[in-house]
């Protein structure tokens, strides 16, 4: 999506109180928002051209039902992505 325009968008979070988030700055200098719960994981970066948001649909739980994920895989998909 294009900075200056906005659609409306839905994500079910669950309870926002259930996130770890931190920010992490790729070798390209963009800084990202990464938040983690136990079902899901969320990425969020403001770049030159647009706002970026990646949905992973695996959590820090083994019990959540969905696949798990730690800091680590989540920062190397981030440094693939955003290079």
């Amino acid at each position: 999506m294009a900075k200056g325009q906005l659609t409306d968008t839905l994500l079910n979070i669950e309870d926002a109180g259930n996130y770890q988030e931190w920010t992490y700055k790729t070798a390209s200098r963009v800084t990202v928002v990464l938040s983690m719960s136990p079902s899901k994981s969320l990425v969020f970066a403001d770049l030159d051209n647009g706002f970026a948001t990646i949905n992973v649909l695996a959590g820090t739980a083994s019990d959540s039902g969905s696949s798990l994920i730690s800091r680590e895989p989540l920062v190397i998909i981030i440094r693939r992505l955003l290079r």
